[in-house]
């Protein structure tokens, strides 16, 4: 069970299942780290970005690297993707190897690093420790060139395996990373997640978009997990719209995720305000060729 002495401060019954073992488990009166990351998250300031930082102009697809390969830059790619965890040097706030790590892997200074941490969940716990040191952002410019972050896009299952005050906090934790680096003066991109079986999730998200106005203009949404088929990116496509109706604002989404995902989406959102962050065997909207030629061309 919640708490109720937490259950209270959520708006949530003392019916939701709860296991204090469970590593998932995010009662603030049961776990520390989740005291803390409570205490971050719930004042509305933290959340909120303090300055407009642009976007670099993202094309119709990203290149998502994947770990150890390498780019050959001879084509003059001026965007790619790349997991913060599989990037040398994050974790271990290795400065040298940071700094190191665009020539080792072939990318120019000149490439716009897109980085993310759509990945396992463990890989994202691993970074959301490393991410919550104070110097976080600032070994992360280590990297040079133009950095564009992308928060973690924290799991909110709405399957009945993750309990609500779980999936709330790491709504939050979301866009709290998000705000941490437009505070740090990086461009940054907030992930969301929502349970589709509770309005509020959406309402909540919708209130804070407003309040970001013109400091928020690009979203990123993750629609890697599920099955293969197309029912997460019609669920995806259909909260969205939803979102932008609440927000009463357009956007522009970074979607992760494979062809028959980012397909669905389209259903519901044009593919003009979609960009896809994948494969490149797994572009979809337009030709593969002209999907990699306008990684190329970014201006």
């Amino acid at each position: 069970m919640v708490p109720l002495c937490d259950a209270g401060r959520l708006g949530l019954s003392g019916e939701h299942a709860c296991n204090p073992e469970h590593p998932w488990c995010a009662a603030p009166s049961l776990q520390d780290r989740a005291y803390r990351e409570w205490a971050e998250s719930s004042i509305p300031e933290n959340l909120d970005f303090k300055s407009v930082i642009p976007i670099p102009r993202l094309p119709a697809c990203i290149w998502n690297l994947s770990a150890r390969e390498k780019l050959d830059d001879s084509g003059g790619h001026r965007v790619v993707a790349a997991k913060l965890t599989d990037i040398g040097g994050i974790l271990s706030k290795n400065g040298p190897k940071l700094a190191a790590w665009r020539q080792s892997y072939g990318i120019s200074s000149a490439t716009a690093l897109l980085v993310h941490q759509e990945s396992l969940d463990r890989l994202q716990e691993r970074l959301g420790v490393a991410a919550g040191d104070q110097d976080f952002f600032d070994h992360l410019r280590l990297l040079g060139g133009r950095i564009v972050f992308v928060s973690p896009g924290y799991s909110v299952y709405d399957d009945g395996s993750m309990c609500p005050v779980r999936q709330v906090l790491n709504m939050r934790r979301s866009l709290h990373e998000a705000a941490r680096a437009n505070r740090a003066g990086l461009p940054a991109i907030p992930t969301l997640g929502w349970n589709a079986r509770r309005p509020e999730d959406l309402e909540f998200l919708a209130d804070w978009l407003k309040r970001q106005g013109r400091y928020v203009r690009t979203l990123a949404v993750n629609a890697q997990t599920g099955t293969s088929s197309n029912a997460l990116g019609l669920a995806l496509g259909s909260g969205m719209v939803e979102l932008e109706r609440l927000a009463d604002s357009s956007f522009h989404w970074v979607v992760f995720g494979g062809r028959k995902k980012v397909e669905a989406i389209c259903e519901f959102l044009p593919r003009s305000r979609i960009t896809q962050v994948s494969r490149p065997k797994d572009f979809t909207g337009i030709d593969v060729q002209a999907a990699i030629v306008s990684t190329l061309q970014l201006s």
